[in-house]
């Protein structure tokens, strides 16, 4: 089953239509590799974003790698999520998740 399930908390209100594509992407990517793309952060504030923060303005989700993706797994999928989204899109790991940006050059 191909999943986008956001955790407790999550805001995806005022998300852009990029990055809901964004999401598609990355959630196919999941569903091929065996996991459920699970939003940890959408536009929601957090009291340690930076004011240059894409995530309030819709323009990046995270999504979870820890207790979900084998730490052996995790550069290989985020490999595979860059190479399915364009140059336009920003895919890095922090320790608990996958950060997802559209960040047009």
């Amino acid at each position: 089953m191909l999943r986008i399930k956001p955790n407790a908390g999550v805001s995806l209100a005022g998300i852009q239509p990029e990055t809901v594509v964004g999401m598609m992407v990355v959630r196919d990517v999941f569903a091929k590799a065996g996991y459920d793309l699970i939003i940890t952060r959408g536009t929601e504030f957090v009291e340690w974003q930076t004011a240059d923060s894409k995530h309030p303005r819709g323009y990046a989700f995270d999504g979870r790698k820890l207790r979900l993706v084998p730490e052996d797994e995790r550069e290989g999928l985020l490999a595979k999520c860059r190479e399915a989204l364009d140059e336009e899109w920003d895919c890095t790991e922090s320790p608990y998740n996958f950060h997802f940006e559209f960040d047009p050059k």
